[in-house]
């Protein structure tokens, strides 16, 4: 008697997870974004986006705004190689495709005509301090610029703020991370003085805004092999990353069309 009146877990979990999704996104983490149409409608696209959250929260906050406010129907894949990546999927894991691969990944993804973000400042990105959460790190080698000149892919620079306010770190600790072997070691308000509870996220707002797409079509497949050009075009998405930013005097953060919520 007592298992027929169980409730099987999935019909349970149906019943609350819509509302929990839209009390996270809409009140919670209250997601902004502009320039959302500059990701082209149909085929491959490569997303190139900046990080300033000690974890990689900004990969489930893009695909919601991606997948959920403006119906994409296209695969969305997240490639990173920030610390964290495993705990934030399995937090936002029903509608993330978070994975940890490189180059070769991003390349067979472009191909299947998916949308491929990638966070090409890497784990440098996760040791920012929230003064130092809008700063641009490098942008590596240009590792993803070749693979978008071998897909013949668009890549569209995104901008996104919000990180730095829902883990705030106020200091870090590189020599205790070295002894402990990760990454970093960072001190918020509530970590590590709070144990694991310590790394739940602070309500914020996030504001996410796209670039113009930077056409590639016209560059062959070769071209990957030219150091001199995959140099350039790294340089320009920097530049375009940190226009987006920080815009120019006089013009606001978000401007040229209306933010959606």
């Amino acid at each position: 008697m007592q298992s027929q009146m169980q409730m099987p877990a999935s019909a349970s979990t149906s019943n609350w997870r819509p509302w929990l999704d839209e009390w996270l996104w809409r009140s919670y983490f209250r997601v902004e974004s502009e320039g959302i149409t500059n990701v082209p409608a149909d085929g491959a696209s490569l997303l190139v986006a900046n990080q300033s959250c000690l974890l990689p929260l900004e990969a489930p906050v893009l695909v919601r705004c991606l997948s959920k406010e403006e119906g994409a129907d296209r695969s969305i894949v997240v490639l990173s190689q920030s610390p964290g990546g495993g705990l934030v999927k399995k937090l936002f894991g029903r509608d993330l495709d978070l994975r940890a691969h490189g180059p070769e990944a991003a390349l067979e993804e472009l191909q299947r005509g998916a949308i491929v973000v990638v966070f090409p400042e890497g784990p440098a990105a996760a040791r920012k301090t929230f003064w130092e959460r809008n700063e641009l790190r490098s942008l590596g080698c240009g590792g993803f610029i070749r693979v978008a000149l071998e897909a013949g892919a668009p890549i569209v620079p995104v901008a996104i703020r919000g990180g730095a306010l829902a883990y705030p770190v106020i200091a870090k600790m590189p020599r205790l991370a070295h002894l402990l072997g990760t990454p970093t070691f960072p001190l918020t308000p509530f970590f590590p003085w709070f144990g694991p509870v310590g790394l739940l996220p602070f309500p914020c707002r996030w504001t996410i805004r796209f670039g113009q797409p930077m056409n590639l079509r016209h560059h062959t497949g070769s071209s990957a092999q030219d150091d001199r050009l995959v140099e350039r075009l790294t340089r320009e998405v920097e530049e375009r990353l940190r226009i987006l930013l920080y815009p120019p005097q006089g013009q606001r953060p978000f401007s040229g069309g209306k933010a959606r919520r």
